[in-house]
């Protein structure tokens, strides 16, 4: 496994891999420190889901795309390295929509239905362009639909936003969006491993070194967030990455992106139900997700907004961390696969329906 993640190709080291975390790590030290100085610290956002007491810098994400971005150049351009040409198309692919977000994030003023359809429109381009194929699904009784070119670029479309959308739901504590792509990319790599696809598994590679890099300044301290282009864009990538992993190595059952999408996907399916059945629109955010909930009852004891929100975090992590203890151990198995999904949805539910009815009590 070690040879596997060192010796990419000829001429790539770990030094490699050392240089773009330190270049990671300046680069967030110097937008913390400028963010600080410059007039957009002083635009606030009033956002009801809000929690940290500060105005802080959100260009974690945009930090971690432009680099990584670049790496991937240099990689394809000095390294020769086969493969990466497509997953630079992502990169690009996403340019309209990194705009769009990076405004949102300095300004926090565009509209959210507009935020929605951008979203939209950058995952069906990508589905219509970048995708070659799709994973095989077995589903007992939709097999029929599946054969259905436009049904199954429905789905694919509509999985990708949704995971986007959960991806920026699950950015309310500090490091816990963060540690989730970190633990999703582990089991992607994995499935790397299991199949030798060392080009596939180099993307992915970086994209974690640019997530540990931010992590170093986001957890605990909070001193800058991904923001919504970074869950944005990260989700969209390691979402098309997974799409086309599981249509080109159908040897790996695909039943396996359900434990790697479990906690968004999970986030965003509950929150749109519970918004729906409270007569409320599914679109618009609140504070009633899980994080949120344990966020306030830890606040409610502690007083404290800064352990608060890294204590939340760690007790969230049998969801942030699923992927990558899960897979491992079941990826070959659909039925230890869904069991095991089953199983963290109960307690996804029972966590949720816990947490409520403390906070009925101590408010």
């Amino acid at each position: 496994m070690n040879d596997f993640v060192l010796n990419f190709i000829p001429g790539l080291t770990i030094f490699h891999m050392i240089g773009f975390f330190l270049i990671l790590i300046l680069t967030n030290f110097l937008v913390i420190k400028i963010w600080h100085i410059s007039n957009f610290s002083l635009i606030p956002y009033k956002g009801e889901q809000v929690i940290h007491e500060k105005e802080i810098s959100p260009l974690g994400g945009f930090c971690i795309y432009v680099w990584f971005f670049f790496i991937l150049l240099f990689l394809e351009k000095y390294f020769f390295v086969s493969g990466l040409i497509s997953y630079i198309e992502i990169c690009l692919i996403a340019i309209p929509m990194v705009v769009v977000f990076l405004i949102e994030d300095i300004y926090h003023d565009i509209d959210i239905r507009f935020r929605l359809a951008v979203l939209s429109l950058t995952v069906i381009y990508s589905i219509f362009f970048w995708v070659n194929d799709f994973p095989l699904i077995e589903l007992p009784f939709l097999d029929f639909f599946f054969e259905s070119k436009i049904f199954t670029i429905f789905f694919y479309c509509f999985c990708l936003v949704g995971l986007m959308n959960g991806s920026n739901f699950i950015d309310g504590m500090n490091g816990l969006a963060a540690f989730y792509f970190i633990s999703a990319i582990c089991s992607c790599l994995y499935l790397c491993y299991c199949t030798g696809l060392i080009d596939d598994a180099l993307p992915l590679i970086f994209l974690g070194i640019g997530i540990i890099g931010f992590l170093v300044f986001n957890y605990p301290l909070g001193k800058i967030f991904l923001g919504d282009l970074g869950a944005y864009f990260i989700s969209f990538f390691i979402g098309l990455w997974t799409i086309n992993f599981f249509a080109i190595n159908t040897q790996i059952s695909s039943w396996n992106a359900i434990l790697i999408f479990f906690y968004p996907i999970t986030e965003v399916l509950y929150s749109f139900i519970r918004k729906t059945y409270e007569g409320k629109s599914p679109f618009y955010p609140d504070t009633k997700h899980l994080h949120r909930k344990i966020f306030d009852i830890i606040l409610h004891i502690t007083k404290r907004h800064l352990v608060s929100n890294a204590l939340t975090t760690i007790l969230l992590l049998i969801f942030w961390l699923l992927p990558s203890l899960s897979i491992p151990l079941v990826y070959d198995n659909n039925y230890a696969i869904i069991t095991t999904f089953t199983f963290f949805i109960i307690i996804y539910f029972v966590a949720n329906m816990y947490s409520e009815s403390i906070l009925k009590k101590i408010n």
